[in-house]
């Protein structure tokens, strides 16, 4: 006949299996805590010993070449052993700067994919709106000693000769004039040096009368001629390249902080002679 056995457990082991489910309990209350008070640090601790931060992510895909703005980003916690270099944890150090290549949403941004200045993009990026950048072949007298330099102001002086006939005579004669074309012109580049836009070097953040700039380096003097590109309105465009055509351009340089547009009058040579002697001028041409 099989008998039953019965195993009892000593008073000692039961003690030892209470205090061990006791220690499980405060384990898990400390960790839970723990959890809770991390919070608010700049760090979290998660629940496999990693810790996690904050960088600034595209919210939406950002084309290359764009501008970046506050609506496209957003802070997100990352794992920290996934924070890429360079990234940014402030989102003003990125507004205001431009995508290289194109940033995906949800892609960290990092300082090798944006660029420091505008200027870095090339020229149709320092053109400000509503104005065309042209350039305009001068040589070392018609640029002050090839002295110009990106960021300048200018004023656009032509110089052409003008056919004209008497109607009182029929007579045929040509008359040199000079006039203005345009005023307060910005020199957006010197070659292949282009204006460099103020901005921080490492993030942060033109219109015809504002935003001077930096040139990103001194022009050499050219006595065969050297290209300055304007950034001119579409009207004026046209009468530069008409005049070029069929006359002379001359580059007259502006003071810094002088934007003042002047009212002049087209200077001819029988304008510079004294009044009571321009009749007699107009006289002896008429004979």
């Amino acid at each position: 006949m099989t008998q039953a056995r019965t195993f009892a457990l000593g008073g000692s082991s039961r003690l030892g299996l209470l205090l061990a489910a006791v220690l499980a309990v405060l384990t898990g209350l400390l960790v839970f805590a723990a959890l809770r008070g991390s919070d608010s640090g700049p760090l979290v601790t998660t629940a496999t010993g990693g810790a996690e931060t904050t960088v600034v992510t595209a919210k939406q895909d950002i084309a290359a070449r764009a501008e970046i703005t506050a609506e496209m980003l957003q802070l997100t916690k990352v794992p920290a052993n996934a924070l890429l270099g360079g990234a940014y944890s402030d989102s003003t150090l990125v507004v205001g700067r431009v995508a290289r290549i194109p940033i995906y949403a949800g892609e960290q941004l990092v300082q090798e994919k944006l660029a420091s200045e505008r200027s870095d993009l090339g020229l149709s990026y320092i053109v400000p709106q509503g104005m065309r950048a042209m350039g305009v072949k001068v040589d070392k007298v018609i640029s002050p000693g090839g002295l110009i330099r990106p960021g300048d102001r200018v004023d656009v002086v032509a110089v052409v000769d003008v056919q004209y006939k008497d109607l009182i005579t029929d007579k045929e004669f040509t008359e040199t004039r000079a006039f203005t074309i345009a005023q307060n012109i910005q020199v957006l580049a010197v070659e292949q040096s282009l204006e460099r836009q103020l901005a921080p070097v490492d993030g942060g953040t033109a219109t015809e009368s504002k935003a001077e700039g930096s040139p990103v380096d001194q022009p050499e003097p050219e006595p065969e001629g050297t290209v300055v590109t304007l950034a001119l309105t579409p009207e004026a465009t046209q009468q530069v390249l008409l005049t070029e055509t069929k006359g002379k351009i001359r580059l007259v340089v502006r003071a810094p902080g002088d934007t003042e547009i002047v009212e002049t009058e087209d200077s001819t040579f029988l304008s510079l002679a004294d009044p009571t002697f321009q009749q007699l001028i107009i006289d002896a041409l008429r004979r």
